[in-house]
């Protein structure tokens, strides 16, 4: 049964419908014994994800909570695990880890707007006014390790680390020990390694 993720949802009080992405997957899942290694994915688990019940693994649902059911759903291929933005304009904007990043009508779920970017979307959008008095959307791409391994691997990909300016490639054990407080140089970008952000323009 999908399940909405818990601090992603929005709600509009003009169509008084909560938006949100959910996940329609079946699990085999067996606890393994767990070896911790520093730096690396850990889930302690063997998981086997097929998609539910209709073929997609998820769905951008408008839920109304007074009639305790779904207003329309729509099918995506893979889980949505980015949030959703509702806006006063009747418009609702969310993004998938197939790259697509949607507006659709509020009340009926029409599509209104789809651009694919270089990257998945598991973020939630945000709206703000420019300084033309324009309202802006935006929304940041990137897929790590779990989110990515839905959608090819990561992204974006090759990205990599400087142990000083220098150009050579720190390793992911002395980045991970410095964030908990060992005493190590600071590893410094020397390319993109979490995505973009989009903004765009409303009429």
């Amino acid at each position: 049964m999908p399940k909405p993720g818990k601090e992603y949802s929005s709600y509009s009080p003009q169509t008084k419908l909560f938006y949100f992405g959910a996940m329609n997957m079946c699990m085999n899942y067996e606890a393994l014994k767990v070896n911790f290694i520093a730096a690396t994915p850990i889930m302690g688990v063997s998981l086997g994800i097929t998609p539910g019940a209709g073929g997609n693994m998820g769905e951008f649902v408008a839920f109304d909570p007074v009639a305790g059911q779904r207003a329309w759903a729509i099918k995506e291929p893979l889980p949505v695990f980015g949030g959703a933005l509702a806006t006063a304009g009747g418009v609702v904007f969310y993004g998938t880890l197939d790259k697509q990043f949607k507006a659709v009508d509020a009340k009926t779920g029409a599509l209104l707007f789809s651009k694919q970017l270089e990257c998945g979307m598991a973020s939630a959008p945000i709206a703000f006014t420019g300084p033309d008095g324009k309202q802006r959307v935006a929304i940041t791409t990137g897929l790590g390790y779990l989110n990515g391994g839905f959608a090819g691997g990561s992204c974006p990909a090759g990205a990599t680390f400087a142990d000083d300016g220098a150009g050579t490639t720190a390793n992911a054990k002395v980045r991970a020990a410095a964030q908990y407080g060992a005493k190590t140089r600071t590893a410094t970008t020397t390319a993109v390694t979490s995505g973009y952000v989009h903004v765009f323009r409303l009429p």
